[in-house]
């Protein structure tokens, strides 16, 4: 008898669609300075939205946009919860 090997599947979000377009010329470089992660040749890299919300509270999006730009944004990391973000898109 062969072993099966069970599937497992995942939900993710690509992070290019949760980022605003007009945040996108500096998110990504602000976002991945001084990281704990790294992408490296990685096909996919998966991290929770509360694990990417935490990495936003970290590295000074206030001091890019407005407070109120930045709170609509924590929010809606916060909605994702555990849903993944990958970090290739």
């Amino acid at each position: 008898m062969k072993n099966k090997i069970k599937l497992e599947t995942c939900k993710f979000v690509c992070g290019t669609a949760i980022i605003p377009e007009k945040w996108r010329d500096w998110f990504w470089g602000l976002f991945s300075g001084d990281c704990d992660f790294s992408w490296g040749d990685n096909n996919r890299t998966f991290i929770t939205a509360a694990r990417f919300l935490d990495r936003c509270k970290e590295c000074g999006l206030e001091d890019e946009v407005p407070q109120k730009e930045v709170d609509k944004f924590m929010e809606m990391l916060k909605d994702l919860g555990q849903t993944y973000i990958d970090l290739e898109n």
